[in-house]
């Protein structure tokens, strides 16, 4: 194989595996109750806080159940109800085979939060919306102040303080999301954190 067929080749696998990680996780799960799984590839797992969302993940609700999950590429946040089944499209868009699907809502920030270690939390890639807005999450600070807050809320709070290298800020938040979710993936991943 010559050189330039070599970097080619190369440069193949390299962008391909970009875009096979890209199509991997398009979003997450940002608020779940009740007897939610995603189902991918024939197995099913039970939904959780911080689980990512992949192309054609079917998304199964049981009676009363509630999923919230997040888009990456426009920060959109889709909010289902059981019992029903949901799919993400080739658009990373979720559609409804039968269940309850609200419209689609932009978040001001939206965030990939494998990135979030104990040693480094300046470093989560952050899509924001709102240019210009002195604090994009004001209207989510407000919601945890009234009392109002989702769960949805309060991982993007905790994620956009990190980010931004707010620890303290983001503590009365993920103490708030510790006491409603203690056993989810996204608040044990990130729980070492807030140990001082």
């Amino acid at each position: 194989m010559g050189r330039r067929a070599a970097l080619t080749f190369a440069a193949m696998i390299f962008f391909g595996a970009i875009s096979y990680a890209w199509a991997e996780e398009i979003g997450m799960v940002m608020d779940v109750s009740g007897d939610a799984k995603i189902l991918r590839k024939g197995v099913s797992a039970p939904a959780d806080l911080g689980k990512s969302i992949s192309f054609d993940d079917v998304f199964k609700l049981g009676a009363g159940a509630k999923l919230a999950v997040v888009t990456y590429i426009d920060c959109n946040q889709w909010m289902m109800a059981g019992p029903g089944e949901f799919k993400v499209n080739s658009s990373q868009a979720i559609e409804a085979a039968n269940g309850k699907l609200a419209p689609a809502k932009k978040m001001p920030v939206c965030y990939e939060p494998d990135s979030i270690t104990a040693e480094s939390t300046n470093t989560i890639g952050a899509f924001v919306l709102r240019g210009g807005a002195k604090d994009p999450v004001a209207d989510l600070r407000a919601e945890f102040e009234n009392g109002n807050a989702s769960l949805s809320t309060l991982m993007t709070l905790v994620m956009y303080d990190l980010q931004n290298g707010r620890k303290d800020s983001a503590r009365p938040y993920f103490e708030e999301l510790s006491k409603r979710a203690p056993e989810s993936q996204f608040v044990k991943r990130i729980s070492g954190i807030f140990r001082d």
